[in-house]
């Protein structure tokens, strides 16, 4: 036999190899298939918890700035936290001009992924002692405020005694710097859109003062025939329709001061009657804090037109009413209301904590970043 070789044992021979190649081709085909489907889930799972992550720290902004923890909690203006996943977040909380920005960046084995929120805290006053939503006008000499002060609204500012060097700061709620050209051009102007609620209407509607509630004819003078309460007494809340502080009055508050404070809602009706009126020549709450004296006014003029030499210590939220304050007289607080005229020579004491009385906080907005 010859050495010659046999075609068809070579041609079966490379279907072999070309079976084994393609083969060999196909198993790594598969191994990478499956390499490439476990790093993608794991890569989907680890931005899916990256975004968890930062969503939590989202969360517990809720949680801290609700409870007025933001100092304590997050000293430097940083919080951070774990999950149980293996996820973290570090939230980072920036003082905006209704509350705070917060950023919380999560991440998860190397992704990070970022998402932020706008809270408005509803602040009742902010850091300003006189709000008129649609004009602060101040006729008077105001001589009497020692300290400068804070002045805010959504319409106008009517400077008629020229007292720019009164001002520490003009507030404008609304989108544009100034709503009217700016009679203080030297004065610091902030600007943001604010909303107010009216607190009373609430409080006559769905709150302390609906329903079955007991509403003094005029407070404290006249209290319902079923409410025994002493008035003035802290922790208290009193519905009237119509605050009625007699002059010549030496008011102080009872109770102890971890009760809370005196809250007074009132709401004279569709009367045309004022809501409150004071015409001074006494000392009203000099013993206290401002903050322990709290009146809201649903609807109906607030007149303090207080004669004499006349102390108060007290905060007045009416943003649905004209509020006319006057003369020789320490206010120590704030007023809120839809109009508010300054005359005679009030001195207004701002106090410090004044700014963080709110009704909120709510999330205006919230979003990731890409």
């Amino acid at each position: 036999m010859s050495g010659r070789r046999d075609c068809g044992e070579d041609g079966s021979l490379a279907v072999v190899l070309l079976a084994a190649i393609i083969l060999g081709g196909a198993i790594a085909a598969l191994f990478v298939t499956v390499d490439t489907g476990v790093d993608t889930a794991r890569r989907d799972r680890d931005w899916h918890g990256a975004i968890n992550a930062a969503d939590a720290g989202i969360q517990e902004a809720v949680t801290v700035i609700r409870a007025d923890e933001v100092e304590t909690a997050c000293p430097d203006g940083t919080c951070t936290g774990n999950l149980s996943d293996g996820g973290s977040y570090v939230a980072t909380y920036t003082e905006t001009f209704l509350g705070y920005q917060v950023c919380s960046e999560g991440q998860l084995n190397g992704v990070d992924r970022e998402a932020c929120a706008d809270f408005d805290l509803n602040l009742l006053f902010g850091g300003a002692g006189v709000i008129g939503l649609d004009r602060v006008r101040i006729d008077g000499s105001a001589s009497g405020i020692s300290d400068p002060i804070i002045i805010g609204t959504a319409g106008e500012f009517v400077n008629v005694s020229n007292a720019c060097d009164k001002l520490e700061e003009l507030e404008f709620y609304n989108d544009s710097d100034v709503a009217t050209p700016n009679p203080c051009p030297d004065v610091t102007v902030n600007s943001g859109p604010r909303t107010f609620v009216n607190l009373a209407e609430e409080a006559f509607t769905t709150g302390e003062c609906s329903g079955d509630a007991k509403i003094w004819p005029s407070y404290p003078t006249q209290p319902h025939p079923e409410d025994d309460r002493d008035p003035w007494v802290r922790g208290e809340t009193y519905c009237t329709a119509l605050v009625d502080i007699p002059q010549n009055a030496n008011i102080q508050l009872t109770g102890n001061v971890d009760d809370g404070p005196v809250k007074v809602y009132a709401d004279p009706g569709d009367t045309g009657s004022a809501a409150a009126k004071y015409p001074g020549r006494g000392e009203v709450n000099t013993l206290g804090d401002a903050l322990d004296l709290q009146f809201f006014i649903r609807q109906g003029e607030v007149d303090l037109d207080m004669k004499g030499n006349t102390s108060i210590n007290a905060l007045w939220y009416a943003p649905d009413s004209a509020c006319d304050v006057r003369g020789n007289t320490t206010f120590t607080g704030a007023v809120l209301c839809q109009d508010v005229a300054l005359g005679g020579n009030v001195d207004f004491v701002v106090p410090d904590d004044l700014r963080y009385l709110r009704a909120g906080p709510t999330v205006l907005d919230r979003w990731f970043e890409p």
